[in-house]
């Protein structure tokens, strides 16, 4: 390793824990942060050092200052060391059904893969690198380095978030150095602070030497003979600043070098090259891939003999290093410092040489790049815009989309200077432009940068353009928008499609999913159907089985609006079928979560909530995984899963999952925010603080923004705030969900909301006070309307416009206890206490108002009960309230166990169940294992009929078998 480092001891001793850690089944990850020649490369070299003693892979990853354009080059530089390491059949076997995609990446591999068959598709990307590299963790020890990541492209950033995301038990360590003085760490901050957020990752800052470990550097160098006999200590340390690297070139140099150190303290070591050696130095500066030795000599004009001396004086020198089958400089400030001093032209010379060299033995989609950036640099402007648009479609075969969009505006900034002639036959500038916004909204740009390229290459289109191009890039604007509320209205989309034509096929599908979506935003479902339909279609014909997955969601959802419950399951359970062949994440997790909802519209709630539990589990389980954003939406939907079934408490753990997680995109914070809040007014908490959180989202109107997201956030609130009594908050909002009769195509969103707006007008009517009887009347005529609509399709449905009905009629002083005890009969048949327990406590005062204190005081002990049990004090506060107007004990009746069809010991088992005790508190209690108590509560929820515990405490309570008494 050369002289002793000095001044890392803390920082390599974390490196050591967590290596350590990592390798014993604890992966994480460390990010080594610095300025240039602060010692970076040397602490990870010492690190690796280490391992190589161990029975540890190391594979290793370097990005450089023309690596930026250059999609996973970090990460194939690792798979391709991990390949050395294991051997060629080992990869092979390690790589498994995953090795036809991991060609396509090192096309060396298999040649033709490049040519041939299909692309890659993002998510094959993924799982084929970091995918890759966790299952040979998962094998055998492993260590990942990837060295400047500030120099990263796009792709390999995401491909590095997937990895540390997805790590949970595999024996990796993965370690990241970034120069944090580069002028491209702008470009990188950002996601390095989220990176450097994540449990599993540590930064480590690397700070300048102080005075005692310079001198401890110095006297080291001058041991290892690497300086003079004697050094000014304290001038070094002026000059150098502490940076490792620059005391280590001020010992080495002479002393009339060190005054034009002050200045330039890295050009000494070249200026001694002999002519040869600078020649062999300078070529390879300018190399945009790791130069070969045989390579170097094409590019460099010299003898062989004279080349062979001039590359062996800049080894010997310290400027180059030989690493496996090529040459490279030592430290990266050393090829700055070549480049800053090259002339133009002589630069360009070179250029030109590496863009011959490479160009008719191009190996890989990274010599492609170089290729085309070498012919740039070398002002070749035809011959470089056709090889920027080679690279580009390379790109493309691996869905490397930030990269594309890179290359094609290279190549669009090319196309002025390229004269006619030299153009590609058959195109033009806005073809080129359309095709890098293509990419940008494949690549999910930021909205800016996709509508700048759809307006530039709107303006480029020739006079007399066909209106095919014009619709497309219509398309692609308005899919640019995202959650934009000025989209094109339905009609509007229908028309612009008419102008694509079903050739080439992708766009023609994209443009029918992109109707199919404006359609059903609209109500225009049997438009939304045909549409998807078509997609469908067109997708199976081409054989594009990603788009298969995206065609059939879309389908799914819209069948399911339609009330074709079962036509949209099996719709949805193809998607998910098709998605887990592809080995893709994210059309897997979108094909499960619209099979979630297409299932919950049918009322199979179970397996709905059972699926919810599938997708949390897939992305991360309790914290977020590769894909953050998917994860935060499956823990609120499994929580308000929870929260339906009555098991509050778990709920809220889901919900402080997410809200642990604040660098989750806005809508996922507010999906879970806006259960915690309903869940607090449910428990009787106060109104959370939100004033420092993001703006909640659909502040629009119905007209302009989906219904079903806008629906779930109204209910929510409108909720809330008629609980508190505050009518003047709470219709308005019912006001926004009920105006417009698209509403009706989810009625299972839209029963909820009817019930709150119902229950709301007939407080009001009991209150005698109504601010605005207009306003309710109108609400009232609006949910009537709605009713006739959005008839129910599933037993839940039922159930809510049972309630509603029943709401309606206490407003008109017209219900009765026969009307609320079918409304109570409706609910008990569901996993849904809290409904439950309205409805119960409106049957209590019916009975009551009719003079039976019998019926009235077992359905108020019943709600009772399950407001306990669940913590609701809004519902126990209504319940008792009623009782003492009823003049009422809650008292239950008295019921044997055995006419309940209960053992003694099954009672016990109940008895503490009611009290919210868990299996494992009934197991101590009784001394039996939590086995057998699973089993006896199974039998209790049987023999009661009920689903749930929380319903079993209820019905028990009521029926008298309780020791346990509510008073009034």
């Amino acid at each position: 390793m050369g002289s002793r480092m000095v001044g890392r001891d803390g920082q390599l001793e974390a490196l050591r824990r967590l290596t350590s850690a990592a390798l014993a089944g604890e992966p994480a990850a460390a990010l080594v942060t610095g300025e240039a020649g602060i010692g970076k490369t040397r602490l990870v070299a010492e690190l690796v050092h280490e391992l190589g003693h161990r029975d540890v892979l190391v594979a290793r990853g370097q990005c450089t200052a023309g690596s930026r354009a250059v999609p996973l080059g970090p990460l194939l530089d690792a798979l391709r060391d991990l390949r050395r390491s294991l051997g060629p059949q080992a990869f092979a076997e390690l790589a498994g059904g995953r090795l036809p995609e991991v060609q396509r990446l090192l096309p060396e591999l298999a040649p033709r893969a490049r040519q041939d068959g299909p692309g890659v598709g993002a998510a094959q990307v993924l799982a084929a690198t970091s995918g890759l590299l966790r299952e040979a963790a998962a094998a055998r020890p492993m260590a990942l380095v990837i060295e400047d990541l500030h120099w990263s492209d796009e792709s390999s950033r995401d491909v590095v978030d997937h990895l540390v995301r997805s790590m949970r038990s595999e024996r990796l360590a993965v370690v990241i150095t970034v120069r944090t003085d580069d002028p491209a760490y702008d470009e990188v901050r950002g996601f390095l602070a989220e990176l450097a957020g994540l449990p599993s990752m540590q930064r480590i800052d690397l700070p300048r030497l102080g005075a005692d470990d310079v001198a401890a550097q110095v006297q080291d160098l001058l041991s290892d003979g690497a300086g003079g006999a004697a050094a000014d200590v304290d001038r070094i340390l002026t000059l150098s600043g502490g940076i490792p690297l620059l005391v280590e070139e001020l010992v080495a140099a002479d002393s009339t070098d060190v005054d034009e150190l002050a200045v330039r303290l890295l050009g000494h070591r070249v200026a001694r090259l002999s002519p040869s050696g600078q020649a062999v130095v300078r070529a390879a500066a300018l190399a945009s891939v790791d130069a070969r030795p045989g390579d170097l000599a094409d590019v460099v004009d010299l003898a062989p003999d004279e080349f062979d001396r001039g590359l062996a004086a800049a080894v010997s020198g310290g400027v180059l290093v030989r690493r496996g089958p090529t040459v490279q400089f030592r430290h990266a400030l050393l090829r700055e410092a070549v480049i800053a001093d090259l002339p133009l032209s002589e630069a360009r010379r070179i250029h030109l040489g590496w863009a011959r060299c490479l160009e008719p033995v191009t190996r890989s989609l990274l010599e492609a790049v170089a290729v085309a950036h070498h012919l740039t640099e070398a002002d070749r402007p035809g011959p470089a815009l056709r090889a920027w648009l080679r690279a580009a479609d390379e790109a493309g075969r691996i869905s490397a989309y930030p990269e594309q969009v890179r290359m094609l505006r290279e190549a669009a900034d090319l196309w002025p200077r390229v004269p006619d002639g030299e153009r590609p036959e058959g195109a033009d500038l806005a073809d080129v432009l359309t095709w890098a916004a293509e990419s940008a909204l494949l690549g999910m740009a930021r909205q800016q940068v996709v509508r700048d390229l759809v307006q530039d290459a709107r303006k480029a289109l020739p006079d007399g353009a066909e209106d095919a191009r014009r619709a497309w890039l219509t398309v692609l604007w308005d899919q640019s928008l995202w959650h934009d509320d000025d989209h094109l209205d339905w009609e509007q989309a229908i028309a612009t499609a008419g102008d694509i034509p079903p050739d080439p096929p992708k766009r023609r599908i994209l443009t029918c999913l992109w109707v199919a979506r404006a359609c059903r935003r609209k109500a225009r479902l049997d438009e939304a159907q045909r549409y998807a339909a078509e997609a469908i279609a067109l997708a199976r014909s081409t054989g594009a089985p990603a788009l298969v997955v995206r065609a059939n969601t879309t389908l799914s959802y819209v069948e399911s609006a339609l009330g074709h419950h079962d036509v949209g399951i099996s719709t949805a359970r193809e998607a998910v079928r098709v998605a887990e062949q592809l080995d893709d994440l994210d059309a897997l997790t979108e094909a499960l979560q619209v099979l979630c909802i297409v299932l919950w519209n049918a009322g199979e709630d179970e397996e709905s909530a059972a699926l919810s539990a599938r997708l949390v589990d897939l992305l991360g389980g309790d914290r977020p995984g590769p894909l953050p954003a998917w994860w935060g939406m499956a823990v609120a939907n499994l929580a308000e899963a929870c929260i339906d079934d009555g098991r509050w408490d778990e709920a809220e753990l889901l919900i402080q999952r997410v809200a642990d997680h604040r660098d989750l995109p806005e809508y996922a914070f507010w999906a879970a925010a806006r259960l915690r809040d309903h869940l607090a007014a449910w428990r009787g908490r106060p109104e959370p603080d939100r004033s420092q959180n993001p703006r909640p989202p659909h502040r629009g109107s119905m007209e302009n923004t989906d219904v079903d997201d806008l629906l779930a956030f109204l209910y929510t609130y409108a909720d809330i705030a008629s609980l508190r009594g505050d009518i003047v908050t709470t219709r308005p909002l019912i006001a926004r969900a009920l105006a417009a009769d698209h509403a009706a195509m989810l009625p299972g969103l839209l029963h909820p909301l009817l019930v709150v707006a119902a229950r709301t007008e007939a407080d009001a009517a009991a209150g005698g006070a109504d601010p605005e009887p207009e306003a309710g009347q109108w609400i009232v005529d609006r949910v009537l309307r709605l009713l006739e609509v959005a008839p129910p399709r599933c037993a839940r449905d039922e159930a809510s416009v049972a309630t509603v009905r029943a709401e309606l009629a206490r407003r008109a002083g017209e219900d009765d206890a026969t009307t609320w005890d079918d409304v109570v009969a409706q609910w008990r048949e569901l996993a849904f206490p809290h409904r439950l327990g309205w409805a119960l406590l409106r049957a209590g005062a019916a009975h009551a108002s009719e003079g039976d204190p019998t019926e009235a005081r077992r359905r108020l002990a019943e709600a009772l009960v399950i407001a306990d049990g669940l913590g609701a004090v809004p519902l126990r506060e209504a319940v008792l309230a009623t009782g003492r107007r009823a003049r009422l004990r809650l008292a239950p009746t008295s019921v044997s166990a055995a006419e309940l069809g209960l053992t003694d010991r099954e009672l016990e088992v109940l008895r503490l169940l009611a009290t919210g005790a868990s299996n494992g508190a009934i197991a101590r209690e009784l001394f039996i294992s939590p086995k057998t108590v699973s089993v006896h509560v199974s039998h209790i929820l049987a023999k009661l009929g009920v689903a749930t515990r929380v319903e079993a405490a209820a019905a028990a309570y009521a029926s008298g078998v309780l020791d346990g008494q509510s008073s009034a």
